[in-house]
């Protein structure tokens, strides 16, 4: 049997003689007492005492709760949460503090400051800070208007008989030098404490005047494995790290290994990412449930995570509207009711109702949602249930003044719980919740409680002041699902104190980074600070502790490895100063050693031999679209057109960018139905052409429904711009030779390019009428010299349609499609300010009367590209979807189907095997 380390022997040892063991932090308690029940089941017992193992918070928590019983002490101890709102309703009312920053992030100074001076004995017998008084006025305005805060806190705690939580240690002192404390332990063993606080010294130092024996832990100074690694830049290094990890849990299953470093929260999401690659691939895979091989003992906070954000999003949107993309998420969150049953139905009207609404407003309330049709239905009732539960249980306190109701906290939690419940949060009736969903759930609900125990100011508030209440509460409450004893842990330095392992990696250690560096604090002044000795008011000190810390983290595991990169995000960096003090230390570089690679999931490769089903002998959606996709990949057309791979459109308010260049086509076409040729143009005055326009915007606009003020508003601001921009075009039309109109939005149903059938709109088709002679309705679709015209509000050049994959096909097909006889030029008509023009090709260049239309033999120009478009037409039709962009990566930058192609996997291969090629030559 290996032999235990010597913090377990000194624990167990502590725990025989019926001593109280205390810890640092909260994860060394509960770590301890699971490796002394381990030895218990070791020894083969199966029931045994509790140890007397506590965190220090939680011990002095008892402390003071066994004097409150005894009725020793009247104070209601603060939580955190209540002392940031006394603090916050002391400056609320400060008429200087209002020209500052808001109330709550000054709170939150203010609460700090506060802290730090009681746990460092700045806080007087009396509770306040009048023996510092003199330091404070003399030192700035900050500080100045600090104590004047701090003077009313100190009597507002006095009046109502509270007790700050940074007070706690300092309050217990006089009960335990009074023998009022029941301790129930003649010795105490501190474990974990890389350095107290002069309130917790102190504390200490009462005990051991009152005859318990106080120990500090600390581990013994031996021979260990110590290596230095220096890596190219930080990804390097986490990869590092987790090869070797793998490596030795590949060698020894049981080990159990710690991963430190200076800062978790800001390397989380990089880490968490390198170590599922690195040590458990198969867990990348959609769905997989095994447990990971790690786990980070830091928590995140409530706020980033989804089923939370769903319970914030919906309280939010009670209040007031908001924007599209949080409501989409809102919508298709799986923590609401039917979540599960409509999935599907959601995530389609999403994509195809909601993203695709006309005049979409730059945010949208949860009236708007309720007013539109296809909504499913679940979903109907659910947000009917939740606006119902809004107008029957928040009436406004003065319908004339249009006030919120106010009331206390405790019963906006309740409401705020009913409202949730409404929605079907967090589980509905479809779903079940797994073991991190329920403790979430109660972590959430503990939230609420605590949130209504701030009515121990009787204060009344409105509903959006209590949810902005959880909101912050979210943002500063940190959750960890319970752990489930992954052999590698995740932690902070600070956090591994009182813990000890097999292995230990402590990655990150520049000088940059570690010992991290505490600054000071603003609302203090620094002859206070220094003379308390504050953090980060003494460099030594400070590297000492850090040398200090370092050392232990040394000590706590056989081996272990301390590694820094080279380079980072802000350019070289350097080894950590703590580094050079560990004595006895391997020096390496990342290139001096050997790790093994990742492993790699081998995937079954697809026969070669699919044969894809034949096209339907129907009119396939999407016309010339379907070519233009062909012609830019063949996969990128096979995904979006047969397997019908699409993204969400994207959303702006209002109309976006396709549907503003559509308006302009309805528009144009209004006005030229009504006014058909050039000459009747050329007879009307300015004010008879603007009274056409807006006729003609009338009609474009009639498909709209404007019932809000920003709907209206946004038309308004529509109708200005195509005021200001069509008539620059029609003057520009007005420089063609004479012209009539003979179609505007033609359709073009069932037509036929190769084996595709398709259905397509003309934007318009012109007669050129060289003689002035118009042609009666009849007479129209045969007209002779007919010009087919494609409006582009965007740079388009006639270039797009050559060669054998054209960027723009569309004209080219309308060209295909149309009678040889009568078709004399195709051009594109570029509808933009300061750029109106013609752009293509006619039989004769005076057709159109623009420099940029090419004079050519129009009809073997459309034979080419007949061949062209009937071949990309045979290649869709029999499945080619090979991953070949045009022109990469400028094809590809803007495709949706990257995720499926995996083109930049393709590319990596293609490099390998030209690297492997070129080592061959060699």
């Amino acid at each position: 049997m290996p032999s235990q380390p010597p913090l377990h022997t000194a624990v167990f040892a502590a725990l025989d003689s019926s001593a109280l063991v205390l810890t640092a932090n909260q994860r060394a308690a509960r770590t301890l007492a699971g490796v002394y029940a381990q030895r218990m089941r070791t020894e083969g017992r199966t029931v045994w005492q509790l140890p007397t193992i506590l965190a220090w918070e939680s011990w002095a928590e008892t402390l003071w709760q066994q004097l409150v019983l005894r009725g020793a002490e009247t104070r209601v101890r603060l939580s955190p949460m209540q002392e940031r709102l006394l603090w916050k309703d002391i400056l609320a009312k400060d008429a200087e503090a209002r020209t500052l920053r808001s109330p709550e992030s000054l709170a939150s100074l203010a609460a700090d400051a506060w802290s730090l001076l009681a746990r460092y004995n700045g806080i007087d017998a009396n509770g306040g800070i009048s023996r510092l008084r003199a330091q404070f006025e003399a030192a700035s305005t900050d500080t100045r208007t600090f104590l004047r805060w701090a003077q009313l806190f100190e009597r507002r705690c006095r009046k109502d008989v509270l007790l700050p939580a940074a007070q706690l240690d300092a309050a217990l002192i006089p009960h335990i030098a009074q023998s009022k404390l029941f301790i129930g332990h003649t010795e105490i063993l501190l474990v974990g404490f890389d350095r107290m606080t002069p309130a917790q010294t102190a504390l200490c130092d009462a005990l051991r005047a009152s005859g318990i024996a106080v120990t500090m832990h600390t581990l013994p100074d031996e021979q260990r494995s110590l290596r230095i690694l220096e890596t190219t830049d930080e990804e390097a290094e986490m990869r590092a790290a987790a090869r070797a990890i793998r490596a030795m849990l590949t060698a020894n299953p049981q080990a159990r290994i710690a991963v430190i470093l200076p800062d978790v929260p800001s390397v989380r999401s990089k880490l968490e990412r390198i170590f599922l690659s690195e040590l458990a691939p198969e867990l990348q895979v959609a769905g997989a449930q095994a447990p990971r091989p790690f786990e980070f003992s830091l928590g995140v906070t409530l706020d980033r995570i989804a089923m939370t954000r769903t319970a914030l999003s919906l309280l939010r949107w009670t209040l007031h509207p908001l924007p599209l993309e949080e409501v989409s998420a809102l919508l298709l969150s799986p923590y609401l009711a039917g979540a599960q049953t409509e999935r599907y139905a959601r995530a389609v009207w999403d994509a195809q109702q909601l993203r695709r609404a006309t005049l979409l407003e730059p945010e949208i309330s949860l009236a708007w949602i309720l007013k539109q049709t296809q909504l499913p239905p679940m979903l109907r009732a659910q947000l009917s249930a939740l606006q119902k539960l809004v107008e029957e249980k928040r009436p406004a306190a003065n319908a004339r003044q249009k006030k919120p109701a106010l009331t206390s906290y405790s019963t906006w939690m309740e409401h705020t719980a009913a409202l949730l419940a409404a929605a079907g949060w967090p589980t509905g009736s479809d779903r079940s919740l797994d073991s991190t969903e329920f403790q979430l759930q109660d972590r959430w609900q503990e939230l609420l409680d605590e949130i209504a125990t701030l009515d121990f100011t009787g204060e009344r508030v409105d509903f959006a002041t209590a949810v902005t209440a959880i909101e912050g509460a979210t943002v500063e409450t940190l959750f960890a699902p319970q752990s489930h004893n992954a052999p590698v842990q995740i932690m902070g330095a600070l956090e591994s104190a009182g813990s000890v392992f097999d292995t230990i990696w402590f990655l990150g250690a520049t000088d940059m980074a570690w010992p991290a560096a505490a600054g000071t604090h603003p609302f203090i002044p620094w002859t206070v600070q220094r003379d308390l000795a504050m953090p980060g008011t003494d460099a030594t000190r400070a590297l000492g502790d850090g040398i200090a810390i370092t050392k232990r983290i040394a000590a706590s595991a056989p081996e272990t490895t301390f590694s820094f990169a080279h380079r980072g995000s802000e350019g070289e960096q350097r080894p950590s100063t703590c580094l050079r003090k560990l004595g006895d230390a391997e020096w390496l570089r990342d290139n001096a050693i050997t790790l093994p690679s990742a492993p790699i999931i081998t995937l079954e490769e697809a026969p070669d031999d699919i044969t894809l089903p034949a096209l339907p002998d129907a009119v396939m959606r999407g016309g010339a679209t379907i070519l233009k996709l062909q012609a830019a990949c063949p996969f990128r057309a096979f995904a979006a057109q047969r397997l019908g791979s699409t993204a969400l459109d994207s959303t702006e308010a209002g109309l976006d960018a396709r549907e503003r260049g559509d308006m302009i086509h309805r528009v144009l076409a209004a006005f030229w139905n009504k006014v058909l040729t050039q000459r009747a143009l050329q007879q009307m005055t300015e004010a008879e052409r603007m009274q056409q326009l807006n006729a003609a915007i009338d009609i474009a606009f009639s498909r709209f429904t404007a019932d809000t003020p920003w709907e209206k508003q946004y038309l308004q601001v529509q109708r200005d711009w195509l005021l200001q921009l069509l008539p620059q075009w029609l003057d520009y039309e007005l420089l063609r030779p004479p012209f009539q109109v003979i179609a505007t939005e033609r359709t073009l149903a069932d037509q036929r390019i190769g084996p595709l059938r398709i259905e397509m709109r003309v934007d318009r088709i012109d007669a050129a009428l060289p003689d002035g002679v118009i042609f009666a309705e009849s007479e129209k679709q045969d007209a002779p010299l007919q010009i087919i015209l494609d409006y582009k509000t965007s740079n388009s050049t006639e270039k797009s349609w050559d060669g054998p994959r054209p960027d723009e096909p569309q004209l080219p097909l309308y060209a295909a499609l149309a009678p040889e006889e009568t078709l004399h030029g195709v051009a594109f008509a570029k509808v933009r300010v300061g750029d109106m023009e013609f752009r293509g090709i006619a039989s004769s260049a005076e057709m159109l009367g623009a420099k940029h239309v090419a004079q050519e033999d129009v009809g073997y120009r459309v034979s080419e590209w007949r061949t062209v478009l009937t071949q990309l037409a045979d290649d869709f039709a029999r499945g080619d979807s090979a991953v070949d962009p045009k022109q990469p990566p400028e094809t590809c930058k803007h495709c949706e189907q990257k995720p499926l192609c995996r083109i930049q996997e393709l590319q990596a291969f293609a490099a390998e095997d030209s690297e492997s090629e070129e080592a061959q030559v060699d």
